[in-house]
């Protein structure tokens, strides 16, 4: 099964959009963040929509 991304989790939970996912990547280029601090950054997440979106992903990872 193929690891789900954390934008791709966000924007399925309409916490982001995917230019704003882009706009991320793209600011990701210019520094050594992840794309979830750089998405809290930009005022677009909380540190719970990233807990939470990471569980999902963990979650997914493990086939539970």
């Amino acid at each position: 099964m193929a690891r789900k991304l954390l934008g791709e989790i966000l924007r399925e939970h309409g916490k982001v959009t995917e230019a704003q996912i882009r706009e991320a990547l793209t600011r990701q280029h210019d520094c050594e963040k992840v794309i979830g601090r750089i998405l809290s950054d930009m005022g677009l997440v909380d540190d719970d929509d990233i807990s939470q979106a990471l569980a999902e992903q963990k979650k997914a990872r493990s086939g539970r």
